[in-house]
């Protein structure tokens, strides 16, 4: 099997933050979708490739869009995420997956009837 990490960029022009995003790619009817639980957002595509540039352009303008309506720490705390630290030194930390489980059904499903893979991939979060 091929590597399942993958690159994406967001951009504004100053530092981030950086985090770590769990994955899980899985096939489900021939469509190939990458999922992130913490994020409640997918890629997909007829391939393992074209789902990972497509999780990438919908990550990107998950960032982008939450960015620009200053919504992003919001959104990220409505997932679940974990907001902390000053400004000199912010932290932001994804929910774990035992956490996730208690209230993603989906994602429930997924574990309990998907062949799947689940990893890691680093997230550079832009400084806000």
């Amino acid at each position: 099997m091929s590597d399942l990490k993958f690159s994406g960029n967001h951009s504004d022009g100053k530092t981030g933050i950086k985090t770590e995003l769990s994955l899980i790619y899985f096939v489900e009817e021939g469509t190939h979708i990458i999922f992130s639980p913490a994020l409640d957002l997918s890629g997909y595509g007829n391939n393992e490739e074209e789902a990972k540039a497509s999780f990438n352009i919908v990550l990107e303008e998950f960032i982008s869009y939450g960015m620009n309506k200053k919504t992003l720490l919001k959104d990220l705390e409505n997932h679940g995420w974990k907001i902390g630290g000053n400004k000199r030194k912010p932290k932001i930390q994804s929910p774990d997956l035992t956490e996730m489980l208690k209230s993603n059904r989906e994602l429930e499903n997924i574990l309990q009837t998907k062949n799947f893979h689940k990893y890691n991939q680093d997230l550079l979060i832009p400084a806000f």
